[in-house]
């Protein structure tokens, strides 16, 4: 994989590329940015809301959802968008009126994550907001941690920082953070973020660090 590919900024769908993110940044002359994964696939912590002695039958309303979500997550990842766009949005419809939330709010990340590589950011932020409050409904607080760091990415993408901070809050992921403070220019905020100590592994918080360091006018760091 190219350095590209590696972090984030473009998917390879057998001979054809697409951009799968951009930066807020406005960067000094030379300089590249290190990129965060942005968006990808959104996959909650396992659950299971049937009931234990449930069974259904394949032409059982949920199953038929299933599988259209299925269907359409590979569609998505074979950037057949229209036919991805069909599928999710048909199964949606089935698991709004038969299915249980959680169902919904899977779909509906699903969705999200279809616009968001189509560079529709509202279209996006407006699925993910959908899912934010069912998932909140069920107090399923693992998946609505989730939704809450893609929701945040799309939030910086489409340059609205505050509001990308304010759904992570002080605790999201330092990678995260740091992308964000960077974008709006705030180099020693990002500095801080991309140095904390649980972030000594992360190669994206290396990259990231090493370009604060750089836009922050420490270049002998940077290079440490």
């Amino acid at each position: 994989l190219t350095f590209l590919e590696r972090h984030g900024f473009l998917e390879r769908i057998g001979d054809a590329v697409r951009a799968i993110t951009v930066t807020g940044a406005d960067l000094p002359p030379n300089v590249s940015v290190s990129a965060v994964e942005t968006l990808s696939p959104i996959v909650f912590p396992a659950h299971d809301f049937r009931v234990r002695s449930e069974s259904r039958a394949p032409d059982d309303p949920r199953e038929q959802a299933h599988r259209l979500h299925e269907e359409g997550i590979e569609a998505t990842d074979q950037a057949r968008d229209h036919d991805a766009e069909l599928l999710l949005n048909q199964a949606l419809s089935l698991r709004q009126e038969y299915d249980h939330a959680h169902a919904a709010a899977e779909t509906l990340t699903a969705l999200a994550r279809l616009a968001y590589l189509q560079g529709d950011d509202a279209n996006a932020i407006r699925r993910l907001e959908s899912a934010a409050e069912l998932l909140h409904s069920l107090r399923d607080d693992e998946s609505l941690n989730v939704v809450r760091i893609a929701l945040s990415r799309v939030y910086r993408r489409s340059g609205r920082f505050d509001a990308a901070l304010s759904v992570l809050g002080d605790d999201g992921p330092a990678a995260d953070l740091g992308m964000i403070y960077a974008d709006r220019g705030d180099w020693e905020a990002a500095i801080l973020a991309f140095s904390r100590p649980d972030q000594r592994d992360s190669e994206t918080a290396h990259y990231g660090l090493s370009y604060a360091l750089l836009c922050a006018g420490r270049p002998a760091d940077a290079l440490q």
